[in-house]
C-alpha cells in the first residue's frame, strides 16, 4: 500500500491511500488524485506499482514533474519521498498505510443513576 498526503504552501489538502498498480494524478476529473490548479496539467504524472516497487512517471506535463526537488521523466520512489507538481507537494509513505488492525473491546452502557454493582 502507499500513503499520499497532498499539500500546498504547507497545509494538507487531502490524503489517500491505495493499493492499485497505477494511480494517475492531474487536473481532470478521471484522475485518481485531482489537483484543481493551472500550474499542474490534465494528466500530469502517474504512480505504478512493479513486482513491489512504485515508479513515478511525468506524462509529458508542462511544468515537469519533480522528486525530491529533481525534474525527473520516470524514478522509483521510496518511503518519505516528496512528489512535486505545479505548486503542490505530494509526501510519500510506503508500507506505513497499512489497514488498522484494532480490535474493538466490548461496549458497556453506563447508567449513572444506578449505583455499581459490587
Amino acid at each position: 500500500m502507499i500513503k499520499i498526503t497532498v499539500e500546498s504552501e504547507g497545509q494538507v489538502v487531502d490524503t489517500f491511500i491505495f493499493d492499485k498498480h497505477e494511480i494517475s494524478i492531474g487536473r481532470d476529473n478521471d484522475n485518481h488524485i485531482i489537483i484543481d490548479s493551472l500550474t499542474v496539467s490534465s494528466h500530469h504524472a502517474r504512480i505504478l506499482k512493479i513486482d513491489n516497487k512504485y515508479w513515478l512517471e511525468d506524462l509529458g506535463s508542462t511544468n515537469g514533474t519533480y522528486l525530491d526537488d529533481q525534474q525527473i521523466s520516470t524514478a522509483q520512489l521510496i518511503d518519505n519521498h516528496t512528489i512535486s507538481v505545479g505548486n503542490h507537494d505530494l509526501l510519500v509513505h510506503i508500507g506505513a498505510a497499512k489497514k488498522s488492525t484494532f480490535t474493538p473491546i466490548k461496549t458497556v452502557t453506563i447508567d449513572k443513576k444506578k449505583p455499581p454493582e459490587k
